[in-house]
């Protein structure tokens, strides 16, 4: 498959891990975060704006956590229609990545906490990202049907199909909700598997490894066009596999059960 480099920031001048870019990377998030919000209370904000402070965001976390961004398979994927994406999560550089990586609309399925976040938060609200509450199953379901209005809007949407970052090298089991609204909609999925972020923001860490590189390997759409409701467990077992077909090193077998 075809590899590119599609973000490649000036390096640091040290390898070090430290706080400090962190604590660019912090500033840029509210900058961005207050441009929106103030676009946003001149008039309603249309989809191209959001997209531009929302890519400037991803683009901005990659640069000053001096980040080199990679992909692989994307050159197959036609961009032109709505898909639901699919990936491991294990940092919290994911999300920029997909920004970076993706060049279409694109949302996040988020958790309820994130839209507590002063500014940040309402940025969030503004740009369209979907709020889960994953205390509340049934809130949840409900909060979901935002993500279906979204793909009828033309946008894609992530989805960590774990339910949130995983800590860990391994996937664990699968939530279903965004497999409903695949199916629902007939919206393809696309599986993902992201290499390197965990390395650069360590979990439990907020020290940031400077001038490493994450990849992205994408794989071929897989279809939910004429699935039912008792093709959901295949469904979701087919979306792991392919996941971890993309691994570069396999490793260990990873078949958690879908939940």
């Amino acid at each position: 498959m075809k590899r590119e480099i599609i973000f490649d920031p000036t390096p640091s001048s040290s390898d070090s891990p430290s706080l400090f870019y962190a604590a660019k990377m912090a500033l840029a998030t509210l900058g961005e975060s207050v441009g929106l919000l103030w676009d946003a209370s001149f008039h309603p904000l249309s989809i191209p704006l959001a997209d531009k402070h929302i890519k400037q965001f991803g683009r901005n976390l990659l640069k000053e956590s001096h980040t080199t961004l990679e992909v692989v398979g994307r050159s197959t994927i036609n961009f032109s229609r709505s898909y639901v994406y699919m990936s491991n999560h294990p940092s919290v550089l994911d999300i920029p990545a997909l920004f970076e990586a993706i060049p279409q609309s694109l949302r996040m399925v988020a958790k309820n906490e994130l839209f507590q976040v002063p500014i940040f938060g309402q940025a969030m609200e503004q740009s369209g990202f979907i709020r889960i509450d994953r205390r509340n199953r049934q809130k949840a379901i409900t909060q979901l049907e935002t993500a279906k209005e979204r793909l009828k809007e033309g946008i894609s949407v992530w989805v960590s199909p774990e339910g949130t970052r995983n800590r860990t090298t391994e996937m664990g089991p699968f939530k279903k909700g965004g497999f409903h609204i695949a199916m629902s909609l007939a919206v393809p999925i696309i599986p993902i598997w992201i290499e390197g972020t965990e390395q650069i923001i360590r979990p439990g860490s907020f020290k940031v490894h400077p001038n490493r590189k994450t990849t992205l390997f994408f794989g071929s759409p897989i279809s939910t066009t004429g699935l039912e409701k008792e093709n959901l467990e295949n469904l979701m077992i087919q979306v792991r596999q392919e996941i971890l077909k993309l691994r570069p090193y396999k490793g260990a077998s990873n078949s958690a059960d879908p939940a």
